[in-house]
């Protein structure tokens, strides 16, 4: 049997060779790299996330030992949830124009971005001992993406109700990062980009 550590090891270095091998990922090189993002990917970007961000922290409130974490989750859940809810209004208000975001009229038919999905996986996968690593360096980095999305929207928005959305949502995604950099800095989580 393997060393933890050696364990550990692998398993980082599987994750990040994984966005060479598999499906292209949520965020176009172009969402990335300028300020500029189209309605309809914002769109997809966003209610993916917090369908990850709900499905994962339902894994924590399972699986996690930690208060701070559990907590943390909770508010996830709450949060996204909401946002979901006044983004699934926004949407509906624009009639077939973002069809290809959703598929029936509630949130939970919300495919996950293959990205997201693979993140998940993963989480699902992971052992107990190491779940809450994995959980933190996670969240991270979901929190980081999210901020860095909905910035550049809000910054540049191409329909105005959705941008309105965005520059609300902004600082609770930012508090979400800010809260989850406190819970990482309290414990040994993977290095930065060590998962999808």
């Amino acid at each position: 049997m393997w060393p933890r550590c050696q364990v550990t090891a692998v398993m980082a270095a599987a994750v990040a060779v994984a966005p060479f091998s598999i499906a292209p990922n949520i965020w176009p090189s172009h969402v990335l790299a300028s300020d500029s993002v189209a309605k309809n990917s914002f769109v997809k970007a966003v209610l993916s996330a917090s369908k990850f961000e709900i499905d994962s922290s339902k894994l924590v409130l399972q699986k996690s030992a930690s208060d701070d974490v559990k907590a943390f989750a909770e508010q996830m859940i709450a949060d996204h949830t909401r946002a979901g809810e006044e983004l699934w209004n926004v949407i509906s208000g624009h009639g077939g124009m973002f069809k290809a975001a959703y598929t029936e009229d509630e949130q939970s038919a919300v495919d996950l971005s293959s990205k997201d999905a693979d993140a998940l996986a993963l989480l699902e996968g992971v052992d107990d001992a190491e779940f809450q690593s994995v959980d933190i360096a996670l969240q991270d980095k979901a929190n980081r993406e999210a901020v860095h999305l909905v910035r550049s929207y809000a910054s540049h928005p191409d329909d105005e109700a959705l941008g309105t959305f965005a520059r609300k949502t902004l600082p609770v995604l930012e508090m979400h990062l800010d809260h989850i950099q406190k819970i990482a800095a309290t414990q040994w989580v993977p290095p930065h980009g060590a998962y999808p």
